[in-house]
């Protein structure tokens, strides 16, 4: 499917505008509120998004848009997917491990997905058909051992840690080391990259996965829920691997 060339220069404009926000801001969030998953949201979080749907709006008024905060609609047609900040509590913290999400959805399928990383400058790009780019260029393919990073995320709730405390007991001699960094949008971008061997991630909200999961499957990665079944927006949990056969394989250790 060829994107059409004006979403994908909005959706990078975007992103690009409100990784501008967060670096002018970083260091000076001193409040918070907790939402009702106990999950933290800020003031920076509302203005980000409030500037990304505006822009959307302003340039698409027929497409549906849903955002994190915001809430909206996913009808059929084109659907916006917003995270304006993926890693609100690493942002607070100073951990510069945080990133802008825009996706593009057309009946309910990605079809187009930009991630920002603002501190590294990285801008992730993957149109359906398309391919995956890291500023501008294809990635070259990197080889790893089967021992390599797994990166997980816990999710919200007592059911979904417990979830993930049952994944690092089935697989903790299979990888020779595992990582929290809790930006899903990023650690999706970095199995497309090759720069981590997986992400696990029970209790997976879409918002948070839906522009790198077309990132990875771009690269030609595999992402697919507890079931074993393809991702999509209904999906509650996600296994994201470089190859179908290893995304599939750790179905045992679900």
């Amino acid at each position: 499917m060829k994107v059409n060339n004006d979403f994908k220069k909005t959706a990078i404009r975007a992103a690009r505008e409100a990784g501008s926000v967060l670096m002018k801001n970083l260091g000076n969030m001193n409040s918070f509120s907790l939402k009702r998953d106990k999950s933290i949201v800020s003031k920076i979080d509302y203005s980000t998004e409030k500037r990304i749907i505006d822009l959307l709006k302003s340039k698409f008024p027929s497409h549906d848009i849903f955002s994190e905060e915001s809430g909206g609609d996913m009808g059929k047609g084109y659907a916006w997917i917003v995270d304006a900040l993926d890693g609100t509590t690493n942002y607070i913290a100073r951990v510069p491990v945080f990133a802008v999400s825009v996706a593009l959805f057309y009946n309910k399928e990605p079809v187009l997905g930009v991630i920002y990383n603002s501190v590294l400058k990285e801008l992730y790009l993957s149109e359906k058909g398309g391919g995956f780019w890291v500023n501008g260029k294809k990635p070259k393919k990197r080889l790893f051992s089967s021992d390599s990073v797994l990166v997980l995320g816990k999710g919200k709730g007592k059911k979904n840690i417990e979830k993930m405390a049952k994944i690092l007991k089935n697989s903790i001699y299979d990888f020779r080391a595992f990582r929290i960094f809790a930006c899903s949008a990023l650690d999706l971008c970095k199995v497309a990259d090759s720069k981590i061997k997986g992400f696990v991630l029970p209790g997976a909200n879409f918002w948070d996965v839906a522009a790198g999961v077309l990132m990875v499957r771009e690269a030609g990665g595999c992402v697919i829920d507890f079931q074993g079944k393809d991702w999509n927006i209904e999906s509650k949990d996600l296994i994201a691997f470089r190859s179908s056969r290893e995304s599939k394989s750790f179905l045992k250790n679900v």
